[in-house]
C-alpha cells in the first residue's frame, strides 16, 4: 500500500467518525429539544430550563435555546433574578443570530426588561427605607393621640405592617394588628378590619323593671301611673334593642415622596346596621403625610402628649417661620410678663389699702398715744406698699397690650404662610420630627 492509499484511508474513517459523532450529536439535541418542549407544555419549567441549557451545551452556536430560555426568565417580571437572565439569555440569542428576522422584537423586549429591572431596583430601595416606626401627621385631638403609629419589616421580602395598639385606629376592635403591604404601581395598599356586634343585656333591662317596682307606692294613683310610664317606656326601648352588627374598614394607600413612601390616603368603610334592620354606608378618605421616627417612640398619656406636641410645634415653627416665631415668643414672654406683673401688682396693692384702714387698739401695754402712732405708721406703710402695687399694675397693663399687639400680628402672618390652626401647626410640628426618645422632649412654649 501507498503513502498515498494510507492518506485517504485515515481521511476516510476521520469522515466516517465525525459523520458518526454529529449524528449522535444530532440525536441528544433533538431528544432534549423534544424534552423540553413537553416539559413546558406540561408546566415543569425547572425540567424545560434544564433540558434547554443541555442544548446550549451540545450547541452553543445555536440560537433557539437562548431564545426560548429568554423567553421563559421574561415571564416572571416581579422577579429580579429571572428579569436579569431573561436580558442575558436575549443577549446571548442576538449574539448567535444578529440578523435573526424577529432582532428588533427582541430588542424592544431587552428594552422593556431593563426598564422592569430599574423599576424594581427602585422598589427595593423603597421597600428599605420603608422599614422601621412611622406616625402620621393627624392627631385626634388636641391632648395629641397619632390617629396611626406604624411598624414596618420586611419578612421573606415583603412589607409586614403592625399598627400600635395605643393609636387612635390600632385602639379599636380591629380583627388583626398586622397586615401585609401589596405594592401596585407606585403604591402600597394595606388594610385593617373592625367587626363589632351589640348583643342587647336582658339583665339590665329586668334591673331596669325591679328598681320601677320598689318605688314606694304610699302616693297612691299618682305613684302607680309613674310605675306604669316608666315599666312601658323601658319596654319600648327594649323592643327597639335589637342585634346590631357594625363593620369598619381602614384601606391605607402609600405613596412616594421625595423617595420615601410618605405621602399615606386613608379610606373608611363603615357599615352599620340600624334598628330597622336596614345597612348604612359610610365612607370617607382624607389624606395625612406619615414620618419616620425612632423605635422608642410612643404615645404618651394625654398630658405629656400634649407637651411634645407642643414642643414639636415651636420647634417646626422656629425652623420654617424664624421672623414669625420670634415675633410670637416675644408677644407670649410680654403676656406673660404683663399679667404676672398685673396680678401682683393687684394683690400688693390690695394690701396696701388693707394695711391702710388696720387700727391699733389700746391695751394694757399701748396706751392711746402709742396706739394712734402705731395707725399712723400702718397708713404710711399702707400708702408705699399700694404705691409700689399700683406701679406694678401701670407696668403691667401696657406689656399685656403690646403682648397682645404682637400676638395678634403673628397669627396674622402665620395666616399669610398658611398656617392657621392648632391642626396645620401640628402638621407643621410632624414635618421636623425630632430624631429623640419621648424622655427627651420636656420643654414647652406658650404663644
Amino acid at each position: 500500500m501507498t503513502k498515498t492509499s494510507t492518506l485517504l484511508a485515515i481521511l476516510l474513517l476521520a469522515a466516517l467518525f465525525v459523520s458518526a459523532q454529529n449524528a449522535s450529536q444530532s440525536e441528544e439535541y433533538m431528544r432534549n429539544m423534544a424534552i423540553g418542549n413537553k416539559a413546558l407544555e406540561m408546566g415543569r419549567t425547572q425540567d424545560a430550563i434544564n433540558a434547554y441549557k443541555e442544548l446550549i451545551r451540545i450547541s452553543p452556536a445555536s440560537p433557539d435555546p437562548y431564545l426560548i430560555l429568554g423567553n421563559i426568565y421574561a415571564r416572571n417580571e416581579k422577579d429580579a433574578e429571572s428579569v436579569e437572565l431573561a436580558i442575558y439569555y436575549y443577549k446571548l440569542y442576538l449574539e448567535a443570530d444578529p440578523q435573526a428576522g424577529n432582532a428588533s422584537q427582541i430588542k424592544t423586549k431587552i428594552y422593556e426588561l431593563e426598564y422592569v429591572q430599574k423599576d424594581a431596583v427602585k422598589a427595593q430601595e423603597l421597600q428599605k427605607s420603608m422599614i422601621g416606626r412611622w406616625a402620621s401627621c393627624l392627631y385626634t385631638n388636641d391632648e395629641g393621640t397619632d390617629y396611626v403609629l406604624f411598624d414596618f419589616t420586611e419578612v421573606q421580602g415583603k412589607i409586614r405592617v403592625t399598627i400600635d395598639p395605643a393609636s387612635m385606629v390600632g385602639s379599636q376592635g380591629l380583627g388583626s394588628r398586622v397586615a401585609y403591604a401589596e405594592r401596585s404601581g407606585d403604591e402600597y395598599t394595606f388594610a385593617f378590619t373592625e367587626d363589632k356586634t351589640h348583643v342587647p343585656s336582658q339583665s339590665s333591662y329586668n334591673l331596669l323593671h325591679s328598681l320601677l317596682d320598689m318605688v314606694p307606692g304610699a302616693a297612691g294613683y299618682t305613684s302607680e301611673l309613674g310605675k306604669n310610664l316608666g315599666h312601658s317606656a323601658v319596654a319600648s326601648m327594649q323592643e327597639k334593642d335589637v342585634i346590631r352588627n357594625s363593620k369598619r374598614m381602614y384601606q391605607f394607600y402609600l405613596k412616594e415622596s421625595n423617595g420615601e413612601m410618605t405621602q399615606c390616603a386613608c379610606r373608611e368603610l363603615f357599615v352599620e346596621t340600624t334598628h330597622a334592620g336596614q345597612n348604612v354606608l359610610r365612607d370617607t378618605m382624607f389624606t395625612c403625610m406619615l414620618f419616620a421616627v425612632d423605635k422608642d417612640y410612643s404615645i404618651l398619656p394625654p398630658y405629656q402628649a400634649w407637651i411634645r406636641n407642643k414642643y414639636r410645634i415651636n420647634t417646626a415653627l422656629q425652623s420654617n417661620h424664624p421672623d414669625i416665631y420670634k415675633l410670637a415668643k416675644s408677644g407670649a414672654d410680654l403676656k406673660g410678663w404683663g399679667y404676672t406683673l398685673t396680678g401682683v401688682g393687684a394683690f400688693t396693692a390690695g394690701m396696701g389699702a388693707i394695711l391702710m384702714t388696720v387700727k391699733t387698739q389700746t391695751s394694757a401695754d399701748i396706751d392711746q398715744e402709742k396706739a394712734d402712732r402705731m395707725t399712723e405708721n400702718n397708713k404710711k406703710a399702707g400708702k408705699y406698699v399700694t404705691a409700689i402695687g399700683g406701679a406694678m399694675v401701670l407696668a403691667g397693663v401696657p406689656m399685656i397690650c403690646i403682648g397682645v399687639g404682637k400676638a395678634k400680628k403673628s397669627k396674622a402672618l402665620y395666616r399669610e404662610a398658611g398656617v392657621i390652626n392648632s391642626q396645620q401647626k401640628s402638621e407643621m410640628g410632624r414635618a421636623i420630627m425630632l430624631k429623640a426618645g419621648p424622655a427627651s422632649v420636656s420643654a414647652t412654649y406658650n404663644f
